[in-house]
């Protein structure tokens, strides 16, 4: 399985986007910046007057077409990508065929989690371990480590699912296959465009919501501002999440090769 280079994907996701940007954007903005927004809007639930955390509630049920719109969003791209010269509505309509494979594969993820938990909280409350300070740092710990491990080899699921259209345990064990001997690499990756992403839409997140937030009180208008705010911060993060998905599929065809 060959490997593949940080710089030279780097160079051909760059020329990409420069050439495609224009067939790129909307399928951007309709699928990550809605999930975005979706996301957003799950998250801004009243505050109570004590100042404590916000209960989501049912707001917390916008999470479920966040992540499929996100899910959807992360084939369709990357069929562009593995599939030059395909239309875009030949694009969209099979990454929706592709979505239940790949729905399959979130819920495997699921409950291979949240069994993972039960099974690690069930033998530290055996072996005597306390559930409060380091012994809870202890537990993180030990459910985080596997979970990096295992998304780091799953780095290039979404472009091998919409690239060979398996079904979700073939579609893992592709993955995992071709990430064998790139884990470092993987690992670098996705910190540098975690990085990236944290620090440009929070800060865009601080600029904006300070200035509209001043008009906004100025205006008599603040919720109309912090919708816009709210938009632009989606679209900032969409297209961030394109380059990211541009990226991943350059990856994955050099490690297909």
């Amino acid at each position: 399985m060959a490997g593949f280079s940080i710089d030279t994907v780097w160079e051909e996701m760059t020329a990409f986007l420069r050439r495609e940007h224009a067939l790129l954007l909307p399928l951007a903005l309709a699928t990550f910046g809605l999930a975005l927004l979706l996301l957003g809007f799950a998250a801004d639930g009243p505050r109570p007057a004590d100042g404590s955390i916000p209960q989501p509630g049912l707001r917390a049920l916008w999470v479920i077409p966040a992540l499929m719109l996100t899910t959807l969003g992360n084939i369709a791209v990357s069929l562009v990508v593995l599939r030059p010269g395909a239309q875009l509505a030949a694009s969209l309509r099979l990454a929706v065929t592709r979505l239940p494979a790949a729905l399959g594969i979130l819920g495997l993820g699921m409950v291979a989690m949240f069994a993972l938990i039960i099974v690690v909280t069930i033998v530290a409350l055996s072996a005597g371990m306390a559930t409060g300070g380091r012994g809870m740092d202890a537990l993180i710990a030990i459910i985080i480590v596997p979970a990096v491990w295992v998304s780091i080899r799953m780095l290039v699921l979404w472009p091998a699912v919409a690239d060979s259209g398996r079904g979700p345990i073939p579609s893992i064990k592709l993955a995992f296959t071709m990430t064998r001997g790139q884990a470092l690499k993987s690992l670098a990756v996705t910190i540098i465009f975690a990085l990236v992403y944290v620090t440009l839409v929070s800060i865009a997140q601080l600029v904006l919501t300070s200035l509209f937030g001043l008009i906004g009180l100025a205006l008599g208008q603040a919720d109309l501002l912090k919708l816009i705010v709210n938009i632009a911060v989606a679209f900032i993060g969409a297209v961030l999440m394109m380059g990211w998905t541009v990226y991943l599929a350059i990856a994955y065809r050099k490690l297909k090769v």
